[in-house]
């Protein structure tokens, strides 16, 4: 990173600015994210969501887990990371999003977030857009739904 730049600087600098004119069915979006455990405490503490089956190690491989289980909801957060920074991106309006979760994320997978646009309706801006997260480098879908998304310009 260059000096004086902070994360968050380049984060805001990076999305996409897309127009509605610019996106076509097919398009698609995706990043890579690590899930830490430092990430999911910070997430708990402002949910409010303090679970043990999150914060506890133990006590999720006491209830058969592999480890700490992600909140969906932190999951959910990047799937906004994708709509709001990459696809559409800064013209992003949210309106809906279904979630379905397959398999548990855990502390420490890396995870691959990824879009496709599938609808278009020219008369109100709006998108469907497929939306999946899957552990890498496994392939496992881990939550899968639909986001429906207003370009606003």
């Amino acid at each position: 990173m260059a000096p004086g730049r902070s994360v968050t600087g380049i984060l805001r600098g990076m999305a996409e600015r897309h127009r509605y004119a610019d996106l076509r069915v097919g398009m698609e979006a995706s990043f890579s994210h690590r899930i830490t455990g430092s990430a999911v405490d910070r997430f708990a503490a402002l949910s409010g969501d303090d679970n043990e089956l999150h914060l506890s190690d133990a006590r999720a491989r006491e209830l058969g887990y592999a480890g700490r289980v992600v909140h969906g909801m932190y999951l959910a957060a990047l799937l906004s990371r994708l709509v709001g920074v990459h696809l559409p991106g800064a013209h992003a309006l949210y309106l809906a999003q279904t979630l379905d979760f397959a398999r548990p994320a855990f502390v420490d997978d890396e995870v691959r977030v990824s879009g496709e646009i599938t609808t278009m309706h020219d008369e109100t801006h709006t998108l469907q857009i497929r939306t999946e997260i899957r552990r890498s480098p496994s392939g496992e879908q881990l939550v899968r739904g639909t986001a429906t998304v207003k370009v606003v310009e």
